[in-house]
This record gives C-alpha cells, sequence and structure tokens, in this order.
C-alpha cells in the first residue's frame, strides 16, 4: 500500500483466504498459512512451499536454468523438488521422526508437501495445541531450506541430531516472545510439556 511519503508499506496482519492451488485435474482450498506465533519470513516461506514457488533444483529445470545435479543435496537419491526435500527425503524424514516422537504425536506417513502442512490439523487437542505444533512444523520448513541452501552454496552438511536441536531452541525463543498468552519455560520446552504451558 502507498503512502503520502512515496513508501511501500506492508500490512503486518495479512491472510491467504480465496487462494487456489491446482494439483492435478482437482482445484484444493489453500490451508490458513499464517501463523502469528512465527516470523512473516516464515509464513512466506511455507505459503511458497504451498504454492510450489520455491527455487528447488527441479523448479530450476523447469525454468530452464542451468545447473549441475538436479540430485537432492542431502542424500543424492532422486530428483530435489518441494515434496521430496521437505516429505519423501529419508534425511529429512529423520529429523520429522525426532521431532514428532518430541512432540508427542505418532509418526504419520508423508510423501507430499500438504501432509506436512496439514499435520496439525489432525492432531488431537486445543486450537492452542495445534498452533504450537504447526509452530514447530513451520521452523522444521525454515530450518530443512535453511539446511539445504547451506549444503548448496556453502557446501556444509549437517547432521540430524543438530537440526533438531536448533529447530527446539529456535521455535522456544520464537514462541516465548511472539505468543504472549503461554508460559513457557525452557524445562517444559524440552519435554514438550503442555500441561505446564497452561496449553
Amino acid at each position: 500500500m502507498a503512502h503520502g511519503d512515496g513508501l511501500w508499506r506492508i500490512l503486518a496482519r495479512f491472510q491467504f483466504v480465496g487462494l487456489g492451488c491446482c494439483y492435478g485435474p482437482t482445484r484444493m482450498k489453500t490451508p490458513s498459512l499464517l501463523n502469528k506465533w512465527c516470523p512473516i519470513k516464515v509464513n512466506f516461506l511455507t505459503w511458497r512451499l504451498f504454492l510450489n514457488r520455491l527455487p528447488t533444483k527441479e523448479a530450476l529445470l523447469r525454468r530452464n536454468f542451468h545447473i549441475t545435479s538436479s540430485e537432492c543435496v542431502f542424500l543424492e537419491e532422486t530428483v530435489e523438488s518441494g515434496d521430496h526435500l521437505f516429505a519423501a527425503c529419508s534425511f529429512t524424514q529423520e529429523i520429522w521422526e525426532e521431532l514428532l516422537r518430541w512432540c508427542r504425536i505418532a509418526t504419520p506417513f508423508f510423501f507430499c508437501v500438504r501432509g506436512v502442512l496439514d499435520l496439525h490439523t489432525h492432531c488431537r487437542g486445543s486450537r492452542r495445541w495445534q498452533k504450537i505444533v504447526d509452530s514447530v512444523v513451520q521452523m522444521v520448513i525454515w530450518c530443512i531450506w535453511r539446511m539445504r541452501n547451506d549444503a548448496v552454496f556453502n557446501n556444509k552438511r549437517a547432521a540430524v541430531k543438530n537440526v533438531v536441536e536448533k529447530i527446539k531452541v529456535l521455535s522456544f525463543l520464537w514462541l516465548k516472545h511472539r505468543a504472549k498468552a503461554l508460559t513457557l519455560t525452557w524445562e517444559d520446552w524440552c519435554r514438550f510439556d503442555l500441561i505446564c504451558m497452561k496449553v
């Protein structure tokens, strides 16, 4: 929105309402991707992932970019697509398994981005609990993308254990400072003790 001072300002509150995304012959409604407990940059990354607009190697090839390899940067087992990178890659599946065990969620089988993004909606619990799980899911997406970029551009490899710990720390810090209604302590968060967090 343009203002009289010539600056463009972005509204802090936005919703992804009325968008649709084509997956094959059917048209699916966009899920609610906005989570105010996550930074805008993370919400935006999640939205781009849902729309299949992240510059994965498969997407770059579709746009006629010349790249040296189209294989997954983690295990070089298949073409790097959004579905593979965030759901089907065996390296990232280890991350999901560790974090879902920590969140006390039975590990589901998902092989596409839609399954990842809908994970919190299939969990039993209050809306606040689902929002916490969604925050963790979005944090995982953020960290996988950052880890992928480090591997591609800086040739850095990360261990699953280190990534899981980083996700726990960052999600704690984000929720601690963005979700004022939660009484959150590091000890409770490490145990994922939602009763102590009054959820």
